[in-house]
């Protein structure tokens, strides 16, 4: 049966616009996603699927994670056309956050590359999590290797190492702070 409106969400990434080098097979797809994208707007011409979904970093944001007035008012122009606009990202959840309030966002967002969709206040609408015990086992490598242990959930940025190499770099691009755990276990 035909729908009288929908929405088409197709996530990608700035590497969809650019090469990089040994990155090849995500350029790629990312490139595939757009030029799909593309298409389908094209074939969707006078149809009522209305709707715009981009990435943050690089796309809505500066290289120094600034929220541009251009953007904010790029986006106020598409609501006033009457034009759906979300945003994905490979972000938490917690790091798409800032952006609800000055882009007006009303639609669920993609945190993590679309595995999670969150709606504007950062609920669950829909999760594909990582299986316990893969993580169990993604978490003893990362100790074995000796390396900083970061857990993203919804709402929370777990760390072991609140002095860990990339913590301040993290904390300006998602603008939240950690929580310091020493067993990530519970989560």
């Amino acid at each position: 049966h035909r729908e009288s409106a929908a929405h088409i969400v197709n996530i990608s990434s700035i590497f969809g616009c650019i090469g990089v080098p040994n990155n090849v097979p995500y350029c790629a797809s990312k490139f595939a996603v757009r030029g799909f994208s593309e298409a389908l707007r094209s074939e969707l011409t006078g149809s009522t699927v209305t709707l715009t979904s981009t990435g943050i970093d690089g796309t809505l944001l500066t290289k120094d994670k600034t929220l541009t007035e251009r953007a904010r008012s790029a986006v106020q122009r598409l609501h006033q056309a009457g034009i759906g606009f979300t945003i994905t990202s490979s972000r938490p959840a917690i790091g798409m956050r800032f952006l609800i309030e000055p882009l007006a966002l009303w639609l669920p967002v993609g945190p993590f590359n679309g595995s999670s969709i969150v709606d504007p206040e950062m609920n669950p609408v829909e999760q594909h999590l990582i299986p316990a015990g893969a993580a169990e086992r993604a978490l003893q490598i990362l100790r074995d290797f000796g390396a900083d242990i970061w857990l993203f959930t919804t709402d929370k940025w777990l760390i072991d190492k609140p002095d860990g190499q990339y913590v301040a770099h993290e904390q300006h691009t998602i603008r939240s702070d950690p929580t310091i755990v020493t067993d990530f276990s519970p989560y």
